[in-house]
């Protein structure tokens, strides 16, 4: 594809990531609206606030289809920590009293609330000198000022371009449930190398412990950052690596991504993922595919992300304990379902099930191991690698099978996470082979689709 080509496609991508003027207005309006609630409860409180507009909307950089707006609650760093908190979350759960504000959790507590349909933040932090940081926002206005002078021009404009790939592709939020590039490693990203494409064309000579800065820093943070894949540095704070939040596995994708791109650019990578339709599943890959659905309640994300990742490690480990080997494991969650999708081999499981128990020297452990086998092991030896190993007949014919009768206790059998364990043992629904594919819930459609990974 020419050069000429690829301009093509960016221009168009920039246009679809600018938010249109109608939006924009709309947005505008929201947020001059909570800013004067804001200060006017500040206004009224012992303890004043200044509020603060922060975040990829006071730095020119938001999407359209993600508007969320943060305003951060900046005071005096004489406020105890405990107080503090305390105070910002009160002042700010009056202020938006009208706008159904909760309590949500990330480095620590803050409201979000529904103004329309922008969604805000409001974030407690500590008015410190830079360097001298109290609590997790602190960094937060710097990184305002910072941006505001330095991402200029087109910049703005590439950083969406960016923004809009990293979401497509599912890359894009250092939440939990995305464990992916924030929107703030999407400018600095931005800022390093010039342009979308260049940012492409830089993570192509990304190596493991690679380190990425815009304002110097290098040495350091390779001592300090030595056992992470890449250290972005913060060019607020550079001891800070803003690749701490990127997992393994969404570094990796961004690189690959980056590189198709570059080999075949297409208008489709701002659009949708990747990711192979269950529909185009193979049909000996549906075979071996166990789902297992169940209502959730709402809580934080970063809760219940971290208690669906718990459970399903958990299944997985019980799984190949039991004789289903788990190749490889997806969760998802959408209105108030939660879907675990495994990908084993076998589904069913031959009579003859294998234990591995501990090795004989250990002697109480052996002991255990022997009495739990009395009356029920069919053979047992020890093996060179000086382990007890017994065979029984099993008692369940398939993975399905498996997955139910863990759930009859599933904490105590499993170790599954015990936020979800009562909804989802009265609830759960596991589905084998062409009967996972059948189901029409997002939940289980997103686990499927992420199951079998990427198509190209």
């Amino acid at each position: 594809m020419s050069k000429l080509d690829v301009d093509s496609i960016l221009r168009k991508a920039e246009g679809e990531a600018t938010p249109t003027p109608r939006r924009s207005r709309e947005v505008a309006a929201a947020v001059e609206e909570v800013d004067g609630m804001l200060k006017k409860a500040a206004q009224g409180a012992r303890v004043q606030p200044t509020v603060q507009v922060g975040g990829s909307y006071a730095h020119g950089t938001w999407l359209e289809a993600q508007t969320d707006v943060d305003f951060f609650l900046i005071y005096p760093k004489e406020v105890d920590r405990e107080r503090f908190e305390e105070m910002g979350l009160s002042l700010a759960k009056d202020a938006l009293a009208a706008c159904s504000p909760r309590t949500r959790y990330a480095e620590h507590p803050y409201i979000e609330a529904d103004a329309g349909s922008v969604t805000v933040n409001a974030v407690p932090c500590y008015d410190v000198a830079k360097g001298e940081w109290k609590s997790a926002a602190d960094r937060s206005p710097f990184h305002t000022r910072y941006m505001n002078e330095h991402l200029i021009g087109s910049l703005k404009a590439q950083t969406r371009v960016l923004k809009l790939f990293m979401k497509a592709q599912g890359l894009y939020g250092a939440e939990i449930r995305v464990r992916g590039f924030s929107g703030y490693a999407c400018e600095v990203l931005t800022l390093k190398y010039g342009s979308f494409l260049g940012v492409a064309r830089g993570a192509l000579t990304w190596k493991r412990g690679t380190v990425v800065s815009v304002e110097g820093g290098e040495e350091l943070a390779k001592a300090l950052f030595k056992d992470s894949p890449i250290a972005l540095l913060d060019p607020v704070d550079t001891t800070r690596n803003l690749g701490l939040a990127i997992s393994p596995m969404k570094l990796a994708t961004f690189v690959l991504l980056a590189r198709k791109f570059i080999e075949e650019p297409s208008i489709a990578y701002f659009h949708s993922n990747r990711l192979r339709s269950p529909k185009a599943t193979p049909v000996y890959l549906k075979e071996q595919t166990l789902l297992l659905g169940f209502p959730i309640e709402e809580k934080s994300e970063d809760i219940l992300w971290g208690e669906l990742w718990k459970s399903a490690n958990a299944i997985a480990a019980h799984l190949t304990k039991d004789g289903v080997n788990v190749i490889r494991r997806s969760v998802a969650a959408d209105k108030g379902w939660a879907s675990i999708a495994l990908l084993v081999s076998p589904v069913k499981l031959p009579k003859a099930q294998v234990r591995n128990g501990p090795e004989a020297l250990m002697g109480d452990a052996t002991s255990r191991f022997l009495a739990a086998s009395k009356g029920r092991a069919d053979a047992w030896w020890i093996g060179d690698d000086m382990r007890c190993h017994a065979i029984f007949e099993g008692e369940t014919s398939d993975g399905g099978e498996l997955l139910d009768r863990y759930f009859r206790d599933p904490v105590a059998s499993v170790g599954f996470a015990k936020g979800l364990a009562k909804a989802a043992k009265q609830g759960h629904i596991v589905r084998a082979g062409a009967r996972a594919y059948a189901s029409r819930r997002p939940a289980d459609r997103q686990a499927l689709a992420e199951l079998v990974g990427y198509s190209f």
